[in-house]
């Protein structure tokens, strides 16, 4: 994946809670490192389809660290490239 991803993810969740990217990294808890609760989690699922093209929650794995949710995203948009390819 792209490092812009990454830092556009990170970005993304530090500004949606308010506190430094330096503390969104691959091994942060959502809810115990970040204080994600499950609300907080919909919303922010909500934000990222918003922000990223392609990328949709409709049967979301259990996401407990960025780094999964970092691999999430890569998952669903090399899924939507090929797919696009190859229509």
């Amino acid at each position: 994946m792209p490092d812009c991803t990454a830092d556009r993810l990170r970005k993304l969740i530090a500004g949606y809670l308010g506190v430094d990217a330096s503390r969104v990294t691959d091994e942060a808890r959502l809810s115990d490192d970040l204080g994600i609760e499950w609300l907080d989690q919909i919303e922010l699922v909500l934000i990222i389809e918003d922000e990223f093209a392609g990328i949709q929650f409709s049967d979301p794995p259990a996401i407990e660290l960025v780094g999964d949710l970092l691999r999430y995203i890569e998952m669903t948009s090399t899924q939507s490239n090929l797919i696009s390819a190859a229509a």
